[in-house]
């Protein structure tokens, strides 16, 4: 899988454990087998009949002071805290989300990660014993409910550990390739730290705007985005590609940028994305751009706009995150502190509105 693919591949996985993480920690945090847990389950299962072992019933005496029934006792009141907290319902809606988009990014990637898949197993698994066990309160099928619970929580917690480590310690140097000072796209988001879902996302939008641009040009190949080099915290992004091409993005790039920051106001205002596409699709700079690289820009006008359109969607979303950027050695900049801090918090509630309500300008 080419490295590209695999950051975004990684990425999403990391997202989607995201999804997971509050189901997994209440799991772990009230999960009521205490340390005594092999004595539990003895009793649980009934293999240690009250009072049949001397030196175990000993141990449970001494640790419960009330013996095995008191331990019994404590162990069920818990369970039932236990049952009454869990979001069963909500754990079943993540799971089944999680399960559409790792199916979609294995067939986007054409990658199968064997650890991912078996821990969706284990976790469909464990939901497919709720209902016997929540229903019933079967002391078997309650130990084997945890049991299997504790495989769920190690698992996740392993290959979420995994991908950390994989996706945070990605930095690779291509020295095979011929490249010059035009065919590299270096960018560094300045004032923010990213999750691992949002490192992968916005590779995922800078890569697109590329693609895009690709589109234009109809009369040779064209070389596909590649890696120099990546760091994840504040996304160092340093990448090679077609000469022309990255001229043009670079160009749309820093067009937004001072677009937006020149437009924002610390009474919350921001240039707004509609009127960013109309700017960049009459733009003279872009047309006159085009033009010097010999893409034709008397093409269907109605074509042209959409590429730029989406291009300038995709640029909007990643300097949205950020209100200093350094492009290709250039610093660009919203101003001060103060306004910095407007800007993100700007862009925080505004992309809530969006996922929730749509809201419109």
């Amino acid at each position: 899988m080419l490295a590209f693919n695999s950051i975004k591949y990684y990425s999403g996985l990391i997202t989607q454990l995201d999804r997971l993480e509050e189901h997994i920690s209440f799991i772990e945090n009230n999960n009521p087998v205490p340390e005594k847990k092999e004595i539990l389950k003895k009793i649980m299962k009934s293999e240690l009949g009250f009072g049949s072992s001397a030196s175990i019933s000993y141990i449970v005496k001494r640790e419960t002071n009330g013996g095995s029934e008191t331990l019994l006792k404590s162990y069920m009141d818990r369970f039932q805290k236990f049952k009454s907290n869990f979001d069963f319902m909500a754990f079943i809606g993540d799971l089944r989300e999680v399960s559409v988009v790792f199916n979609d990014l294995s067939r986007t990637y054409l990658f199968i990660d064997e650890c991912f898949s078996d821990l969706l197993t284990h976790m469909n698994d464990l939901a497919g014993m709720y209902q016997t066990v929540f229903q019933s309160d079967d002391r078997n099928n309650i130990v084997l409910f945890f049991d299997e619970a504790e495989k769920v929580c190690f698992e996740y917690r392993s290959i979420k550990k995994g991908l950390l480590n994989f996706v945070g310690s990605l930095e690779s140097q291509i020295n095979d390739v011929d490249y010059d000072a035009h065919s590299i796209f270096e960018l560094q988001l300045l004032d923010v730290n990213f999750t691992v879902g949002e490192f992968g996302d916005t590779l995922s939008l800078i890569e697109n705007a590329y693609n895009e641009i690709k589109m234009l040009i109809k009369d040779k190949d064209v070389s596909n985005l590649q890696i120099v080099k990546i760091e994840s915290g504040s996304l160092l992004t340093k990448l090679i590609g077609e000469p022309l091409v990255i001229a043009l993005l670079v160009l749309i790039f820093k067009t937004i940028a001072k677009e937006m920051y020149q437009k924002f106001t610390v009474n919350g205002q921001i240039e707004k994305q509609a009127n960013i596409m109309k700017m960049i699709s009459s733009s003279a700079d872009i047309i006159n751009k085009l033009n010097e690289m010999g893409i034709n820009t008397g093409k269907s006008k109605s074509d042209l706009k959409d590429i730029l359109n989406i291009t300038t969607n995709n640029i909007y979303k990643i300097l949205s995150r950020s209100g200093k950027i350094m492009l290709n050695d250039e610093m660009i900049s919203i101003g001060d502190e103060q306004k910095l801090l407007e800007y993100k918090t700007l862009y925080l509630s505004t992309t809530l509105d969006e996922e929730g309500s749509e809201k419109s300008d």
